[in-house]
């Protein structure tokens, strides 16, 4: 009888153990969160690099955005009763894109109000200087799909978001994303 308890809690616990096992691997590879946005002052630009901002041009500084030119194609314009210029970072090959703007982003209804609520799980963070000034709030979620999607708003009115995309869409959209920096206006430095 002792022999029989002793296989069934060893059989017992090397099930736990697999299942344990199962359930981190599954976690590891399940969707991730996007890195912490923490946005120094602007570096000087290399090549193949295309530095987008929104063209706010009431803000003290404006935030920019690195594009690897080979990775996204850009459409620039500037939009009727806006200030500053809208682009759309459309990722090549694909038929997703990446807004960036000042105020309201044509997908601002949505990642505002329907991909949180259809979200499995959501967050919202500080955008902060290395400094640890508070500069926005960057907020992003998964659907039931494992799809992410993600938009951060700047203080100053500035705004950057993707709607719900894929894990390899969303890693390159984040590096842009996570390459936000500040460049002080003409005037702010005074």
């Amino acid at each position: 009888m002792a022999r029989k308890i002793g296989w069934l809690t060893f059989t017992l616990a090397g099930i736990a153990l697999v299942a344990a096992v199962a359930f981190l691997v599954v976690r590891a590879h399940g969707p991730q969160a996007p890195a912490i946005l923490i946005v120094s002052t602007c570096r000087e630009s290399v090549p193949a690099i295309q530095r987008v901002g929104s063209g706010n041009v009431a803000a003290s500084s404006r935030i920019y955005f690195d594009i690897p030119a080979g990775n996204f194609t850009i459409h620039s314009g500037t939009p009727d009763m806006v200030i500053g210029t809208y682009h759309s970072i459309a990722l090549r090959g694909s038929s997703t894109n990446l807004e960036i703007g000042y105020g309201a982003l044509n997908l601002d209804r949505e990642l505002s109000a329907a991909f949180p609520v259809f979200s499995t799980h959501r967050e919202e963070r500080d955008v902060r200087t290395p400094g640890g000034r508070v500069i926005g709030k960057d907020r992003w979620g998964f659907l039931k799909s494992g799809e992410r999607w993600r938009i951060v708003r700047f203080s100053g009115g500035d705004e950057i978001g993707y709607r719900p995309v894929g894990t390899k869409e969303a890693g390159l959209f984040d590096q842009v994303v996570n390459s936000a920096c500040v460049m002080p206006t003409t005037s702010s430095t005074k």
